[in-house]
């Protein structure tokens, strides 16, 4: 319920700011919403276009006007929420790494995204990797205290 409050307030805080979209779409069908939550802000000419929603059980794909999903289909950018909890959201994420040893390993498979714009290169990122296995070594190499107390102690 604090979700939709603040959904509900983050639109009515941004509302005062944004234009209600002019583009109209031709008359709406029984089942396409009539007037939907779509406003558009303009700065530094960029417009960046804002869909509230309401999460009633509305069917995304069969009841937003013609005109969200062209806003839609032409976004450089598109962002969202998901439930997490519905297997098919949750399979189109990434897997997160379990440590710091695998996360390593995803790092060195993709490094592409780092290197875009010579932001980095490899020399860096190698650098990094290798002071970062340093930790994993020492960190595996470490009793915890509850082993310690447990195997070492007298």
């Amino acid at each position: 319920m604090k979700r939709a409050a603040l959904v509900v307030t983050l639109v009515a805080a941004l509302a005062p700011a944004c234009k209600k979209t002019p583009e109209t779409t031709s008359a709406p069908s029984p089942t396409r919403l009539a007037h939907p939550l779509l406003w558009s802000a303009e700065k530094a000419g960029t417009t960046t276009y804002f869909l509230g929603t309401m999460h009633a059980g509305i069917d995304a794909e069969t009841r937003l006007p013609d005109v969200v999903w062209r806003r839609l289909d032409g976004a450089r950018t598109f962002a969202m929420e998901a439930d997490l909890d519905d297997p098919e959201a949750a399979s189109l994420l990434r897997p997160t790494a379990s440590s710091l040893r695998e996360a390593l390993g995803y790092l060195d498979e993709d490094r592409a995204f780092l290197k875009a714009g010579s932001v980095f290169d490899d020399d860096f990122i190698d650098t990094y990797m290798d002071l970062k296995m340093q930790e994993i070594i020492r960190f595996e190499h470490t009793p915890h205290p509850v082993e310690f107390e447990m195997y070492y102690s007298a």
